[in-house]
């Protein structure tokens, strides 16, 4: 006989606080901030890229069937916005087009602040018309920015890129250029789909290219790339966190645990399973899984799939320590390429130590992370791996009917499944429901 029974489902949206001075849940409208109350008010920010604005309310955008991305290369939007604990749900975004584009709740910023800002449920997609040359840039929050300060910032869902010549594709962000960004949680799949005229691709969980500093960030969604017909001069970078970070990139306490699968391969493809290409790069993790093709000629590593040696990160080598990653597959180290070949001993290991390959159940030993601040920084979660401190979480009440005998699986989202009775139900570290 088929058992029904309900259970409550919590889904964990993490973007730290603790260290960061948060200004949410404010009951009136600051002065000098403009209040925004409904989908239209967010629409006319465009009106004024200038502004400083803060939301009042949840705002829900099914009511726009194709959003229009905020901010132009010529008309940036050079304003704040803060999200002020509230919710922004069911963006969409659907273009086939010959031409450039930047998509995402915002399209292109310069200067600006974005802060506190929760997207959940967006679903973006892009499609390149045949013979084309064109750029895309992609992120849920936004698709390209340049001196960007931005702070708890949470998105879910997912982007689909598909036959443009250059792919810049991130969970929350596309291109970041001489940015700031501290807590960004990203629970948002991304694929992305190379064709004949694919040249470059840069895919990351969370940005697809940075520029400038990452800090206390966090990746849960799955990135998929594959490719028809890609030509051998292609150069691809994924990464579970950033596709490129090699260029003036700092990249800090943060943690990776989405999977990444890849159904081709050209000679210069590099996979990490937290960078793609890396600069300096300190007191991280990746648990996530890599999963390749199986003639696969690239490059790929458990945190990185090439360093980048050839610049200097704030006025030095880059550095790469305190870095461990889960390697029970065949990743035959923390990063495929170092590049250039020829860096000798002594600038490596001055520069890049020694990484630690651990088991999943070493990852859970807390002794395990020398130099992780476990004070004011990190925790460890019950029976678990280190997560970023005081990481609060979006509760959605939901009733979820489970057949006994059948099993539930999370999808690209992180959830935590809870019941009065214990005996009711398990779930496993893939987030299946038994």
């Amino acid at each position: 006989m088929k058992k029904i029974i309900s259970v409550l489902l919590v889904m964990i949206m993490v973007f730290g606080t603790g260290a960061v001075a948060f200004a949410e849940n404010q009951t009136s409208v600051p002065e000098g901030y403009i209040g925004i109350y409904t989908a239209e008010d967010l629409y006319n920010i465009r009106n004024n890229l200038s502004g400083k604005y803060i939301l009042m309310n949840d705002i829900d955008l099914s009511v726009y069937e194709n959003w229009e991305p905020i901010g132009m290369l010529e008309e940036p939007f050079t304003g704040e916005l803060d999200g002020n604990g509230y919710l922004i749900t069911d963006l969409t975004i659907n273009v086939k087009t010959t031409e450039d584009c930047r998509l995402g709740l915002f399209g292109y910023t310069k200067n600006a602040k974005l802060n506190h800002i929760k997207i959940l449920n967006a679903d973006i997609t892009a499609e390149c018309l045949p013979d084309s040359q064109a750029i895309a840039m992609a992120g849920v929050l936004s698709g390209y920015d340049y001196r960007l300060t931005g702070e708890a910032l949470l998105t879910s869902g997912s982007i689909c890129i598909s036959g443009f010549e250059t792919i810049f594709a991130g969970g929350i962000f596309g291109v970041e250029f001489y940015s700031y960004i501290d807590y960004a949680s990203n629970y948002s799949e991304v694929t992305v789909n190379a064709k004949s005229n694919t040249r470059r691709v840069f895919v990351g969980g969370v940005i697809g290219r940075v520029e400038g500093s990452v800090r206390k960030s966090v990746n849960f969604g799955n990135i998929n790339i594959s490719g028809t017909d890609v030509p051998d001069d292609a150069l691809v970078y994924v990464g579970g966190i950033e596709g490129d970070g090699g260029f003036d990139a700092a990249f800090l306490d943060s943690y990776n645990r989405g999977s990444i699968f890849a159904d081709f391969s050209v000679a210069e493809m590099y996979i990490g399973g937290l960078s793609g290409l890396s600069g300096t790069t300190q007191r991280v993790y990746n648990a996530g899984e890599i999963v390749l093709p199986q003639e696969y000629n690239g490059f790929v590593g458990g945190i990185s799939g090439s360093i980048n040696t050839d610049v200097f990160t704030f006025g030095e080598l880059p550095k790469m320590r305190d870095v461990y990653y889960i390697n029970e597959g065949f990743v035959p180290g923390y990063s495929g390429s170092i590049h250039p070949d020829d860096m000798n001993v002594e600038d490596f290991e001055r520069s890049f130590g020694q990484p630690i390959l651990a088991t999943s159940q070493e990852m859970k030993n807390k002794s395990l992370f020398k130099n992780f601040d476990f004070e004011n920084v990190w925790e460890m979660e019950e029976n678990g791996y280190p997560v970023l401190k005081n990481q609060p979480t979006i509760e959605i009440n939901k009733e979820v009917e489970l057949n006994v005998g059948e099993t539930y699986f999370a999808g690209s989202q992180y959830v935590d499944w809870s019941t009065s009775n214990p005996d009711v139900a398990t779930v496993n570290e893939n987030g299946e429901i038994i």
